[in-house]
């Protein structure tokens, strides 16, 4: 007679809840207690792995601490492995310091700007060796700004036209950006028709340093005393702080209002005016007084200028005639 289907499924499924199941040496429930042997074992094991795990760790703050330099002088020391007082840890040290060259000599390529001379070198029989003014691109020449309608669009900061027309009489003008030039070349094609901007630089020719574009002024093959940078972004010139201009970062929300470009156009003219040697002194007075009253360098090179004026209406007054003509008065 043959079983109905509902009892076969219940005789299958008591089949299955009784069936032995096999031991499995793998599972800790099923393990033996260890001996002491074992137990030291064990022990000695862990002991291990916390000192390798010290080494790596020790290891590795000074790969990132350190640089490849101090690494080399410090792995190629004389009392280098007793220090650690690791066998094999002079070796390993070795290992690593061999990566470390060979990391940095790869990723130089892609971290360090194209050449150690950003800009060709002045005509050797040139008569007059102008200075040169750098700026950066995004937020102090332009803003790049985006909505739902019109998606992308590049503006002009208020005043750069006349900022540099104006200036390219006075200066060598250098644009350098951490932007492609697929982006930064089309954008000053419209921003500069005229070219008044001599040089056009970009993120190759940057250090790519902390997770920043870093310009390194000092790569341009230009006189350092001779060399201002304007950028809304100080620490993009970190390496060379005396010779930034800090300016106001100017959006496209903040509208045609602002004249931050326009108002450093007299101290910059002034700058070449006066022939002034080391623009960097000038600057380090500036930015003392900026850091004492919170004023910005216009602001406080129009008060200069009016103490000035002031200063010479009293020598003038205070000059006796000599003659029909006055005493000169000394300027300075």
């Amino acid at each position: 007679m043959t079983s109905s289907p509902s009892s076969s499924s219940s005789s299958t499924t008591i089949l299955e809840e009784e069936e032995e199941e096999e031991e499995d040496p793998e599972n800790p429930a099923n393990a033996k207690p260890k001996g002491p042997i074992g137990q030291a074992f064990d022990f000695l094991s862990a002991v291990a792995l916390v000192c390798a795990t010290a080494v790596a760790a020790v290891a590795g703050a000074s790969y990132y601490v350190q640089t490849t330099e101090e690494l080399e002088k410090k792995v190629k020391g004389k009392d280098f492995e007793k220090e650690i007082a690791v066998p094999g840890a002079q070796r390993f040290a070795e290992y690593l310091l061999e990566f470390r060259q060979f990391i940095d000599e790869k990723s130089s390529h892609y971290l360090d700007p194209i050449s150690d001379k950003l800009l060709p070198d002045h005509p050797p029989d040139a008569m007059y060796i102008p200075h040169t003014l750098v700026l950066d691109l995004d937020d102090t020449l332009i803003n790049s700004n985006w909505n739902r309608e019109r998606g992308w669009r590049v503006f002009k900061r208020p005043g750069v036209d006349p900022f540099l027309e104006h200036l390219a009489q006075f200066y060598e003008m250098v644009v350098f950006t951490d932007q492609l030039l697929t982006y930064g070349e089309p954008i000053l094609e419209r921003l500069d028709p005229k070219r008044y901007v001599t040089h056009r630089l970009y993120r190759e020719s940057a250090q790519y340093k902390h997770g920043e574009y870093i310009r390194d002024l000092s790569k341009l093959n230009r006189d350092m005393e001779r060399v201002l940078y304007i950028s809304s972004k100080p620490k993009s010139a970190e390496m060379n702080p005396e010779n930034v201009i800090p300016i106001q970062p100017w959006r496209y929300e903040d509208g045609s209002t602002d004249t931050a470009l326009l108002d450093l156009m007299p101290f910059l003219e002034s700058i070449v005016r006066l022939g002034v040697a080391d623009v960097r002194a000038v600057l380090s007075s500036y930015k003392e007084e900026m850091k004492r009253t919170g004023k910005d360098i216009p602001h406080i090179f129009r008060e200069r200028q009016q103490k000035f004026q002031k200063k010479r209406l009293e020598q003038a007054k205070q000059v006796a005639p000599i003659g029909r003509g006055r005493k000169k008065i000394d300027a300075w």
